[in-house]
């Protein structure tokens, strides 16, 4: 027994707390335990029926919650997944029918152009940026420059690209221009200077054009030929032949000091320096008897018409050839592609490429476009640079 007032234990017999000296009152109290005789049941049914009922209710909430977060888990993976296959991936641009290095000035000195970008035409006659965006900036030697808007051109029907590294004008060129040409026989051009500008303005019924060591030349639908200008006057309109007299031709390349023709029949034309020199030598008819039944010549690169190249003896069945800095390359009639490495850059795969209908180049590589819109690209040694070299690309197809 305890004092309820302060809690010190007090003895059995006492009657005050010897701390505190509070009256501490006792009382016997007797406690019997008595058996518990009444027996409860519990209803089988009703304990079975609580017991799944509590076990679903504590089993129901964490699985509909862990459900719904795998669920959610998943369609939000799939999703990541799906985006980084759709930006890591090929980009397809529906509807393009050709590609072509994309215009601009030239970085760092006057052999490296921008190369980091290109464009497509579309068979709704519209030309789109591939790997660039209209007004995305860029430094060159010559200072700041923006990648341009084509969404003014309408209507064109064949595009065409050369890096301008031999500029004949003394006006400063070292750029890619980019040349279209309208269904109404016009042409339009991108990075060319005023002058060159205000010249193809005025250039009427033209069907193509050939853009080759800083000249542009347009082939009108009569099959006589422009030039945006004369570099070589004496030469080229001179004693050995008269470029302005020309007609039938269909397709056209200069290098250098010469500018050649193809013409309907399938023979080539040329005046300039090394046709000089063949005339002096007596050697114009035998090179003639070698150029026949040819189809295209505009890159360089001659295709005959049953598919072979000349000073290409390896290569058959092509349909159209592309020369670039540091490769020459072909699309075959089945759509596959073929090179020949000019430099020791590395090798360029291009293996597994199929339905290839237009070539271009990028940073050094290979950009090719499939009959579906797909963009596909190869590097040297299969490494992408960083720092944009030299770029252009000069065609060579049967014109159609």
């Amino acid at each position: 027994m305890f004092c309820g007032k302060c809690g010190k234990k007090i003895n059995k017999g006492e009657s005050f707390c010897t701390r505190c000296g509070s009256h501490v009152k006792t009382e016997d109290i007797a406690i019997t335990a008595q058996p518990f005789t009444e027996k409860r049941s519990i209803p089988q049914s009703t304990q079975a029926e609580k017991s799944a009922s509590i076990y679903k209710d504590v089993r129901r909430r964490p699985v509909r919650k862990i459900l719904i977060g795998a669920i959610t888990f998943g369609v939000c993976a799939l999703t990541l997944i799906l985006i980084f296959i759709l930006t890591s991936g090929p980009v397809r641009i529906p509807g393009a029918v050709q590609i072509c290095a994309g215009p601009g000035e030239s970085l760092y000195s006057y052999d490296k152009a921008p190369g980091g970008y290109n464009v497509a035409l579309k068979s709704d006659g519209t030309v789109v940026t591939v790997g660039a965006n209209p007004g995305d900036k860029y430094t060159s030697s010559w200072g700041e420059h923006e990648i341009p808007d084509l969404s003014d051109w309408k209507d064109i029907v064949f595009i065409a690209s050369d890096y301008n590294y031999y500029d004949f004008t003394g006006r400063g060129q070292t750029d890619i221009r980019l040349v279209g040409v309208k269904s109404d026989g016009m042409v339009v051009c991108e990075g060319c200077d005023e002058h060159t500008a205000n010249i193809l303005s005025r250039w009427r019924n033209i069907d193509s054009v050939s853009l080759s060591f800083g000249v542009i030349i347009g082939i009108k639908s009569d099959g006589t030929i422009v030039l945006s200008y004369n570099p070589y006057e004496e030469l080229w309109d001179g004693k050995y032949g008269n470029v302005s007299e020309w007609s039938n031709i269909i397709d056209v390349y200069v290098d250098m000091m010469d500018i050649y023709g193809l013409k309907e029949n399938g023979t080539v034309v040329t005046v300039g320096a090394n046709d000089t020199i063949a005339a002096l030598e007596n050697r114009r008819e035998e090179r003639q008897r070698e150029w026949t039944d040819i189809v295209a010549i505009s890159s360089g690169l001659w295709i005959k018409a049953d598919g072979t190249v000349i000073g290409k003896p390896d290569w058959h069945n092509i349909k159209s050839v592309y020369r670039f800095h540091n490769f020459d390359a072909g699309i075959k009639r089945d759509g596959t592609v073929v090179i020949y490495q000019k430099d020791g850059t590395g090798s360029l795969d291009v293996s597994e490429w199929k339905d290839i209908i237009s070539l271009s180049t990028k940073l050094n590589g290979i950009v090719g476009l499939t009959a579906d819109g797909t963009i596909l690209e190869a590097y040297p040694g299969g490494v992408k640079p960083t720092e944009p070299p030299y770029s252009g690309a000069v065609q060579t197809a049967p014109p159609s």
